[in-house]
């Protein structure tokens, strides 16, 4: 089994360069800047209108 390790300079250049490509997409007007910002969303992958939060076992202390 192999194990990668974390690399932060590899890390720092693949997002300067995630950066520099939304830069020139942001600049040559093909994707708008709320485009850019809904996709750099850390849960863009989620679908918040079936999420619930149940508190039902919870016992409310005060």
């Amino acid at each position: 089994m192999r194990v990668d390790y974390f690399d932060p300079v590899k890390r720092a250049a693949e997002k300067a360069a995630a950066r520099q490509a939304d830069n020139e997409a942001l600049a040559s007007g093909r994707i708008s800047a709320a485009e850019i910002n809904e996709c750099n969303f850390a849960f863009a992958c989620v679908d918040f209108s079936k999420a619930r939060i149940d508190f039902s076992e919870q016992v409310p202390r005060l």
